[in-house]
């Protein structure tokens, strides 16, 4: 266990405490500046503007530079024929470091390193890399050593035209593209723990996306009834092309050209899909109280079979502005009031290219790996591809009540939907082997989504000099698994997972064992265990969510500020999970004796043995309950300060306005349950089955931003 740091001496002398976390991480800068020019004609303007934004982040040697040309031209070719073009292009460079599990991530260790040990400096005299752990890479070594670049070269051109024959009918035709080439670089130096020979990878993705729409859209009256009618066609089309080379061994060290590694493995994916739509959209208006809006879209896409390919579906709203028939004296309390109807179902095609065909892959046999000698080596995929998947179907049902008191000082809106999947595709439900696969594809899940929404608006101040709007937001949503597949009752999901009759997304693992009465029981060294069978042990959707936002206004000067708030949802703190048995997380810090509160597996008794907290802490590192922690928050979304010089004072100079801002962003958090850096991070991204998980991410940034805009 060691000695405590108040206590610990080096060579005679008290051990130095090391902050691992304030050592490494650094203040980020972020720079950005904005030039545009506009103007034009009776018949044409234009718009050109250039911004330069430029990141240093917190993490030394991590940065992101971005540079933006956009430009719009609108012109009149003839009369009732407008047509407007415009370009976005940008170029970014983005160096990043390896985060997460990964050996090469310099932030598992700066975690979970011990406070008595300096890590620097990273190398040993004879230019060794120095390390704590063998199996980890030192942080500082990896600044130097390591390198993950990405530079992306994209361009969005966009040509519409719109067409006004009579006066009540427009005919718009509309291109756009979305073009890019982004080349990424990841080099390992020789000497690496998880390469010692280096490695270098080159991954480039070539990206195309062309959309077109054709559209008919008709505003014409009829006495009492306002008809808006649209008809529309919609081509997408989508290419993408990605080539990734993973050379090992380097054998010249610092010339990182991937023709220099020992060995070179190349791979190609590309894919091409298609999606042919037609839609329509009508709104139906009586006297501006009744209104009624229909729409209708039939969908084609080319990563289903061909019988399946075309599906159809829409929706259909109705509104009632009751405050029409209020008296004087009632409306002048409640001004506005209108209640709100809709039925909608929706086609989802959500399965990637190519998911119906089973297809044969690259294989590793033993040691030996294909291409091997010239002899290519294959199998087919041991995951079943259907070939009759069809699209997923979500139909919902809304109700909502808006309404205005005050002449709208005062607004409440207020909305119940009713959300249901059918027809839902599990990617990856398992196989009997004796089927030769493991798993396939199904298109059977059913899920269930109730909630409830409250926004309300209020303006409790407002004069000549001074206002105070408020805004609050409340929402409440419960979902159910309703069915997965013929009897099956679970199926993995990425870090979580989906049981019938459960929330979807629930956290699956090992859970301490308990008695009947759900008391915590222990063994005969005093120790508690994990139970035989693992179960659910975390849920991550929360119970609400809510918002506040306030803007003040005095003369020329403005100030919001926001919070947001969840309550409930669970998270999995793996840092903390991993540094219970090294003893790094603050908790730890409690190291003394403790009699767990539970009862003897073996007597029934309550437990009465003593253990220490090193002991404690490395078995609670061994079930994975330990680390499920409530992810309830309050957070100080940002504040913001700004100044807008009076139009007055500027009539003698070239400026039409100019105006300062001050902002700060996640300036503050309360999480009570939570022990990492920010419940809102998730640390494998946004997907599905990625929620929930906090695992060795860079803490989120406390930002304070300074802005001056001129306008000329």
């Amino acid at each position: 266990m060691g000695a405590r740091m108040d206590t610990l001496k080096i060579n005679g002398q008290p051990a130095q405490v090391y902050d691992q976390s304030d050592l490494f991480f650094k203040t980020g800068k972020t720079y950005t500046n904005t030039v545009a020019i506009n103007g034009g004609g009776a018949y044409n303007s234009y718009f050109l503007s250039y911004t330069n934004f430029a990141q240093d982040g917190t993490v030394p040697t991590s940065s992101f530079d971005r540079n933006t040309v956009f430009g719009k031209f609108t012109t009149q070719i003839v009369k009732d024929l407008n047509v407007t073009f415009s370009l976005n292009y940008a170029n970014t460079k983005n160096r990043r470091l390896p985060e997460g599990y990964a050996l090469e991530s310099p932030v598992w260790t700066i975690f979970s390193a011990p406070v008595s040990y300096n890590l620097q400096p990273s190398v040993n005299p004879d230019g060794s890399q120095r390390l704590y752990r063998f199996s980890r890479n030192n942080p500082y070594w990896v600044l130097d050593n390591i390198s993950n670049t990405s530079v992306v070269n994209r361009f969005l051109p966009t040509f519409t035209a719109d067409y006004k024959p009579l006066s009540w009918l427009t005919i718009t035709e509309r291109f756009g593209a979305d073009v890019y080439v982004e080349q990424g670089k990841y080099t390992e130096s020789l000497l690496s723990v998880s390469n010692p020979n280096g490695r270098i990878v080159n991954n480039n993705t070539n990206f195309r996306q062309y959309n077109n729409d054709l559209i008919l859209n008709a505003n014409k009256s009829f006495g009492d009834f306002n008809v808006e009618a649209l008809l529309g066609n919609n081509l997408i089309s989508t290419y993408s092309q990605n080539g990734y080379a993973n050379g090992l061994g380097i054998t010249i060290p610092g010339f990182n050209n991937i023709g220099s590694a020992s060995t070179v493995k190349f791979t190609e994916t590309s894919y091409l899909t298609r999606k042919m739509g037609f839609y329509l959209q009508s709104n139906i208006d009586y006297k501006k109280f009744i209104i009624l809006s229909l729409t209708g879209r039939y969908d084609g896409t080319s990563v289903l079979a061909k019988d399946n390919r075309f599906y159809p579906y829409g929706s259909a709203a109705t509104s009632f502005i009751f405050s029409n028939f209020f008296s004087k004296g009632l409306s002048e309390v409640m001004n506005f009031g209108k209640l709100r109807l809709s039925y909608s179902t929706v086609g989802n095609a959500s399965i990637g290219p190519y998911s119906l065909l089973t297809p044969y892959e690259s294989q590793t046999i033993r040691n030996t790996t294909f291409p091997y000698q010239g002899q290519s080596g294959f199998l087919i995929s041991q995951v079943l591809s259907d070939p009759n998947l069809k699209n997923e179907r979500i139909n919902e049902f809304e109700v909502g009540l808006e309404t205005g008191f005050f002449k709208n000082r005062l607004g409440i809106e207020l909305t119940y939907f009713d959300k249901r999947t059918k027809n839902g595709i599990i990617p990856s439900v398992a196989l009997a082997p004796s089927t030769g696969f493991n798993a396939t594809s199904v298109n059977s899940a059913a899920m269930r989504n109730r909630g409830i929404e409250v926004l309300l608006n209020a303006k409790p101040i407002s004069t000549q000099d001074f206002s105070w709007d408020l805004t609050i937001n409340y929402s409440r949503i419960r979902n159910k698994v309703l069915s997965i597949y013929k009897d099956l009752k679970q199926v993995g999901n990425g870090f979580t997972f989906i049981f019938v009759n459960q929330p979807y997304g629930v956290i699956y693992g090992t859970r301490y064992a308990r008695n009947a009465a759900g008391q915590l029981l222990t063994d005969n060294g005093g120790l508690p265990f994990a139970a035989d069978e693992q179960g659910i042990i975390g849920d991550i959707n929360p119970d609400w969510m809510g918002g506040i936002v306030n803007n003040f206004r005095y003369k020329q000067f403005t100030l919001s500020f926001s919070f947001d708030m969840k309550k409930g949802g669970d998270i999995q703190n793996n840092v903390d999970g991993y540094g219970y048995f090294y003893g790094t997380p603050k908790v730890t810090e409690d190291r003394g004796p403790r009699v767990v509160e539970g009862v003897n597996a073996t007597t029934g008794l309550p437990n009465t043995v003593s253990v220490l907290g090193q002991a404690y802490y490395q078995r609670a590192n061994s079930v994975l309950e330990s680390v499920i922690q409530d992810g309830t928050y309050v957070k100080l979304r940002n504040v913001s300060l700004g100044y807008n010089v009076k139009p007055t004072w500027l009539q003698k100079t070239p400026f039409k306005t100019i105006g300062f801002q001050v902002t700060g962003r996640n300036l503050w958090i309360y999480a009570p349950h939570f022990t990492g850096g920010d419940p809102e991070v998730s640390s494998f991204g946004s997907s599905n089955g990625s929620q929930g998980i906090y695992s060795f991410s860079t803490p989120t940034s406390r930002s304070l931003d300074f802005s001056l805009k001129l306008t000329l």
